[in-house]
């Protein structure tokens, strides 16, 4: 097994944990986006500064501006993820993340001028046919008309669009000094919008808890792990394969969704039926194939 496909593998499930805590929070805890965007972001800060007087390195101004505009791109992605998550199942929003795998396997052919086997874009195809497959509701075609469909496909053009820009720097500079510096940026954006929502999320702690700050440091340190070992990815593979190795995020999801179900229905919603769940297996079978095919 490739590196970059284990690593990618670690940071889907990473991800997958991290998908069903922002539910929970969304949920039960802090229900605007902006707020918890706002409280994660600003979390990244003192990690970046230590990180960063950790991992000395010299960076050009015009690798800083791409850095900073790399991660203005995936803070924008992940405030649609929110939204998304705000009105559909998680089980729904989360395979629309397939969009990603298309999207860098084109830019990566422009931008990166990664050059894949044909096999390799079979098995990109199994994996967006199989992410398409769940979210099946009667029609083939009916999730053109999921509520989340639009709102992903703009998250999913943020975080291509900070793989692209990252990619370069990666190469040039390493994982980890590269991603120390990205915190900071995202930790400076946090602080500022902290300025705007720091008193719905305080009310919101007195309303259910100081709890709510051990959840948003949880949600985040999930978060900077998988964006550390996803990063370590795309540096010994193509970003392309990592991003399409990754979607073993959505069988994570469904699973552990599945299982959370019965303990808390009302933020997990089960969707059960003989069709609905052979279409799932199906689905599930067409993503295993499709990182089969993934050269190594």
């Amino acid at each position: 097994m490739h590196l970059g496909l284990f690593l990618a593998f670690g940071a889907a499930l990473c991800w997958s944990l991290l998908n069903l805590l922002d539910k929970t929070i969304l949920e039960r805890f802090l229900r605007n986006p902006f707020a918890l965007n706002a409280a994660i972001l600003a979390l990244d800060l003192p990690v970046g500064l230590v990180a960063t007087l950790l991992t000395p390195a010299s960076f050009s101004t015009g690798e800083l501006v791409r850095l900073s505009l790399g991660m203005l791109a995936g803070i924008t992605g992940a405030f649609f993820y929110f939204f998304a998550l705000q009105r559909d199942h998680v089980s729904r929003v989360v395979p629309l993340f397939a969009v990603n795998p298309l999207l860098l396997a084109l830019f990566g052919r422009i931008f990166l001028h990664e050059q894949l086997p044909v096999v390799a874009y079979l098995g990109i195809t199994l994996i967006v046919l199989g992410a398409w497959t769940i979210q099946v509701r009667g029609s083939v075609w009916s999730p053109l008309r999921s509520r989340s469909l639009g709102l992903m496909l703009v998250g999913s053009l943020g975080w291509t669009t900070e793989i692209v820009l990252f990619k370069p720097l990666l190469d040039a500079h390493g994982t980890l000094p590269s991603f120390a510096r990205a915190l900071l940026v995202s930790g400076i954006v946090g602080v500022l919008l902290l300025l705007r929502f720091h008193r719905e999320i305080a009310s919101a702690a007195r309303t259910v808890g100081r709890r709510l700050y051990g959840l948003l440091v949880l949600d985040e340190a999930l978060n900077i792990t998988a964006f550390v070992t996803y990063f370590f990815a795309v540096s010994v593979w193509y970003a392309s394969l990592a991003s399409a190795a990754s979607s073993v995020q959505y069988l994570f999801v469904f699973i552990l969704a599945l299982i959370l179900a019965r303990r808390f229905p009302d933020i997990f919603k089960d969707e059960r039926g003989l069709r609905l769940n052979a279409r799932k297996l199906l689905a599930i079978v067409a993503v295993i194939v499709g990182v089969i095919l993934l050269p190594n």
